[in-house]
């Protein structure tokens, strides 16, 4: 990975996405690694997909058109008797972020050529068996973390202004 662009294509990643934004695709890092290594397959098949889930006061879904995420308060409902919680549930939301299955892959071809073809390799299994998910998922990382974003459950926002400079930075 020493001799990608690596410094190019994480200014461009940082001018494609909010912090919101890439926190989302950190938490769903698979996603985000199908659009850099197969970013036209990877539009497609997301367009086709209905899957949703998620846990712990976070929930996404794939919608036809975009990926939705949304973060909320982990609020504990019932507790032991020595005061250790045993029920939990999503309380207020803190964020949001949906992004679109197109400017994802705007986002994949923009990158350097280097770095969407080593993806790429990462990514094949056919005619020639030269995946590598580790390295992919890790080239991933990198790109979204440099900054690295806020992570919205670390911090509940005081108010609404809080909140939305939070999501628009």
């Amino acid at each position: 990975m020493t001799d990608l662009p690596i410094a190019e294509a994480q200014r461009l990643t940082r001018r494609a996405f909010t912090d919101i934004e890439r926190a989302l695709l950190l938490t769903l890092t698979d996603i985000a690694a199908n659009f850099l290594s197969t970013p036209a397959w990877a539009a497609a098949d997301y367009r086709r997909t209905s899957q949703a889930g998620g846990g712990h006061g976070f929930d996404f879904r794939f919608t036809s058109t975009a990926v939705v995420g949304t973060w909320h308060k982990w609020e504990p409902v019932s507790w032991r008797d020595n005061g250790e919680p045993t029920g939990w549930r999503s309380g207020a939301v803190l964020a949001t972020a949906k992004i679109r299955y197109r400017r994802l892959q705007q986002w994949s071809e923009s990158l350097p050529a280097a770095v969407r073809e080593q993806a790429s390799t990462w990514a094949c299994l056919y005619p020639v068996d030269t995946h590598d998910y580790a390295a992919l998922s890790a080239l991933t990382i990198t790109l979204l973390t440099c900054p690295a974003p806020q992570r919205v459950a670390d911090h509940e926002p005081a108010d609404l202004l809080e909140l939305l400079a939070m999501a628009n930075p």
